[in-house]
């Protein structure tokens, strides 16, 4: 009986160690840790089992529960942040919200005499949240959101702002001489399309709620948005 024991008990955890090297990507081999769990095991008398399974599985919940999409430059067209420590990616609209997960990229400001270069990107989920970034301008470097402007469409030339929406809610969250952030270009290429960069920032709605964004990334291409 104590020999089928610790059998069953290696063959969980062999099970185990695969599911998480498969999930990991990781280069172990099993019959490594085979060796070395079932040696753990066969001193211990299994009751190590109790405390290995589910430390496996809560490592696996929580890199899933926390994984954003990782900070690239390839025009990947991804987009992610934390709302108030809450990982959240944009994943498209619905109903009357319908529409694509992730939408701009550099666009022409007009500020005459001339047409200048700016960045306007606006995501949406399902569950009807929205996030914005407006910058007037382009190149590499960081711009500072901290200044009380109008957000686009209903300004035709606002300032810097980060912009947090609950359309469920019926509020909408800007950035503010009170709420600041900032947004950091690390990539700008007009030729191919390319922007991405990092960002973060406070939020104010007009009843003084705020809304903490951090964490934040986006790599997108304008040509293929």
């Amino acid at each position: 009986l104590n020999i089928k024991f610790k059998k069953i008990t290696a063959e969980l955890i062999i099970y185990s160690v695969t599911s998480l090297a498969l999930y990991k990507k990781t280069s172990f081999t099993i019959p490594t840790y085979f060796i070395m769990k079932r040696r753990f095991i066969v001193r211990g008398r299994g009751r190590p089992l109790a405390l290995l399974l589910p430390a496996f599985w809560l490592l696996i919940a929580c890199e899933k529960k926390d994984m954003l999409p990782k900070a690239t430059q390839e025009g990947r067209n991804i987009f992610g942040c934390k709302i108030d420590g809450k990982p959240w990616v944009p994943d498209g609209g619905t109903g009357f919200q319908s529409r694509e997960p992730i939408l701009g990229g550099f666009f022409q400001i007009q500020k005459k005499p001339e047409f200048l270069i700016g960045i306007y990107i606006r995501t949406i989920s399902k569950d009807k949240q929205e996030v914005h970034i407006y910058l007037d301008g382009y190149k590499e470097g960081e711009y500072v959101l901290n200044e009380n402007t109008q957000t686009a469409p209903a300004s035709l030339n606002p300032k810097n702002y980060g912009l947090y929406r609950n359309v469920g809610g019926g509020t909408t969250y800007v950035t503010s001489k009170q709420s600041t952030g900032k947004v950091v270009i690390t990539k700008s290429d007009t030729a191919t399309g390319v922007v991405a960069g990092t960002f973060e920032f406070v939020a104010g709605s007009p009843s003084g709620d705020k809304v903490t964004i951090t964490n934040g990334r986006f790599d997108v291409n304008t040509r293929t948005l």
